[in-house]
C-alpha cells in the first residue's frame, strides 16, 4: 500500500510539472542579421510570423529602441515593416510574460490572444524607446496564437524573454495514464504476493 502511495504521488508531481513546464524564448540562440533574420516556424515549438531576430545592440543605430529591448544577451525580436506578427502553436500554450521595448517611436503596442483562432483576450501595453516594460498575462490559456501590432502608428516593437507554458500533447497524458496503470498492476501483485 506504501507504494502504491509513493507511485501514485510521482505521477501526480509529473503531472503538474508536465503540465507546467515553462519555456523562456531569449532569441539568443538565433544567428541574426543586423537588419533581422525571420524566425524559423519550430523556433521554440512555435510557428512564427513576420517576427525577425536581431542583434540588439549596434542594429539600426539611428533607433535607440532595439538596443535597449535586449533583456538578456544579445538578440530581440521585432514586428517586420511595423505589420502584426504572430507566434502560434496547434497544441496550445500559455502566455506569462514579456518584455517590449518601442524601436523607433514611444508609443502602444497591442496583443492579441486567440483560442482556437476565437480572439479572447486584448492588451494594450505603452512603451518607449528607453527600455524594456515588463508585461504580464494573467489567464491568457489555451492559446493557439498571439499577435503582436502597432498599436497607435508608433511602428516597431521589440520584445524580448517571453515566457509561455506548453500544454503538452494529448501522448503524452495517454503515456502518463498507461504508466499509472503499471504502477497499479505492479503494486497490486505485490499485495497478493
Amino acid at each position: 500500500m506504501n507504494f502504491a502511495r509513493k507511485a501514485f504521488a510521482a505521477a501526480a508531481f509529473a503531472v503538474v510539472s508536465a503540465s507546467a513546464s515553462a519555456t523562456l524564448i531569449t532569441f539568443d540562440d538565433i544567428v541574426a542579421d543586423p537588419y533581422g533574420s525571420p524566425i524559423a516556424n519550430g523556433y521554440a515549438g512555435l510557428d512564427w510570423d513576420n517576427f525577425y531576430a536581431l542583434p540588439g545592440l549596434g542594429a539600426y543605430t539611428t533607433s535607440p529602441g532595439y538596443g535597449n529591448a535586449v533583456v538578456s544577451q544579445l538578440n530581440t525580436a521585432f514586428n517586420g515593416f511595423a505589420n502584426p506578427a504572430t507566434f502560434s502553436s496547434s497544441t496550445g500554450f500559455s502566455l506569462m510574460s514579456l518584455y517590449v521595448t518601442k524601436a523607433w517611436n514611444d508609443g502602444t503596442t497591442h496583443f492579441d490572444g486567440y483560442v482556437n483562432n476565437v480572439l479572447t483576450y486584448s492588451m494594450d501595453v505603452y512603451s518607449t524607446t528607453a527600455g524594456p516594460t515588463y508585461v504580464t498575462f494573467s489567464g491568457w490559456n489555451n492559446l493557439s496564437k498571439v499577435v503582436m501590432s502597432d498599436g497607435d502608428g508608433s511602428a516597431q516593437s521589440a520584445v524580448d524573454n517571453i515566457s509561455i507554458n506548453a500544454v503538452p500533447e494529448p501522448e503524452t497524458y495517454a503515456m502518463l495514464v498507461a504508466g499509472l496503470a503499471m504502477l497499479g498492476f505492479a503494486a497490486r501483485r505485490k499485495q497478493q504476493g
